[in-house]
C-alpha cells in the first residue's frame, strides 16, 4: 500500500522535467534560426517562411517560468515579424522586377 498518494505518480516529475528541457530546446532552437540568418543569403522573398518558423520556436520561451526567457522570446518573436513583414516587402519588389523585365522566376 502506498503511503503517500503524492508518490503513486512516479513518472510525474519526469515528465515535467522532459517539458522544461523540450521548451528551452525549442526556444534555443529558433533563436539560433535567428542569429543564423546572419550568414544565410535568400532569395528574396523567401526569409518569409525562415522566420515564421524561427518565430514560431522562439514562442516557446513564452512557456518557460523565467521571466528573461520570456522577455527574450517577446523580443526575438517582434524582430522575426518584423523582418518576416520586411522579407515579404522585398519579395513583392521582386517578383515585380522579374514581371517588368519579362524575367522567368523560380516557379
Amino acid at each position: 500500500m502506498i503511503s503517500n498518494p503524492s508518490n503513486a505518480v512516479p513518472g510525474n516529475a519526469t515528465l515535467s522535467k522532459i517539458k522544461a528541457f523540450g521548451t528551452r530546446a525549442l526556444f534555443w532552437i529558433g533563436a539560433c534560426l535567428f542569429v543564423v540568418d546572419n550568414f544565410i543569403s535568400f532569395v528574396p522573398g523567401a526569409e518569409v517562411g525562415f522566420f515564421i518558423v524561427a518565430a514560431i520556436l522562439i514562442a516557446f520561451g513564452l512557456f518557460i517560468p523565467k521571466w528573461f526567457y520570456r522577455i527574450a522570446a517577446l523580443v526575438l518573436i517582434v524582430a522575426c515579424s518584423l523582418l518576416a513583414i520586411d522579407g515579404h516587402r522585398r519579395g513583392v519588389e521582386y517578383r515585380e522586377h522579374l514581371d517588368r523585365y519579362h524575367m522567368d522566376g523560380f516557379d
